[in-house]
């Protein structure tokens, strides 16, 4: 009997210890699945403070916003860092819509079509003030003189695109066929309705791609 009453005491010590490393594994894994949901939706919010930099033309003061709040105290934090990107150089561009490797800015003073590049650098922060992980990217934004003023056109990083709460972006300003994104400008003229092309091309290279940079941690 004691020997019995001694192995089922192990056994339940055994069963509790597993419960509790069972226990800690998935709160470990609740906290990082939130972790990854508040850093999407921060890297998100981070595109469309760019969005409006590129339109208002101010840049965003570097803030840092808790995103995950626990029993004591918030426990990740997110520092978001916008800056004035520096384009990447390319070969000079060809004279007219015709090749995938150059977009076309509509140059017309009513269009007034233009490009963007803002880095993102983004720092996850644990409550005690250290750097669990480090992300930056680069994105563009289409720019005109009219609405919507500012579009994502498309990203070094090409997982932003999928994260922008305003939908995918592109390349625009290519001439590929059907899927053109080129913006074309007509004049009609009053009275006989006659049309003129008014379309002012200015080619620019278009960013390179390159794979999805990943989280440093």
């Amino acid at each position: 009997m004691l020997i019995r009453a001694m192995l089922l005491v192990a056994f339940l010590a055994a069963l509790g210890e597993t419960i509790a490393f069972a226990a800690a594994g998935l709160a470990r894994m609740s906290f990082h699945a939130k972790e990854a949901a508040a850093v999407r939706a921060a890297f998100a919010g981070a595109i469309l403070q760019a969005q409006e930099a590129a339109i208002s033309g101010t840049l965003p003061t570097p803030a840092t916003t808790c995103v995950l709040a626990g029993e004591q105290g918030c426990s990740i934090r997110i520092q978001t860092v916008i800056a004035v990107a520096t384009p990447v150089p390319g070969t000079a561009p060809s004279a007219c819509p015709s090749t995938q490797c150059v977009v076309f800015e509509q140059n017309n003073s009513h269009v007034g079509e233009s490009r963007a590049n803002y880095s993102i650098a983004q720092y996850v922060l644990a409550s005690n003030g250290d750097v669990m992980i480090h992300r930056a990217a680069t994105v563009t934004f289409r720019t005109f003189a009219a609405p919507p003023y500012a579009s994502l056109a498309g990203s070094i990083d090409e997982t932003l695109d999928a994260v922008s709460a305003r939908g995918t972006g592109d390349d625009a300003g290519n001439a590929d066929g059907s899927s053109s994104t080129l913006i074309h400008v007509e004049y009609r003229a009053a009275g006989t309705g006659a049309r003129q092309s008014g379309d002012v091309w200015r080619g620019q290279s278009e960013h390179p791609a390159t794979a999805s940079a990943a989280w440093d941690n």
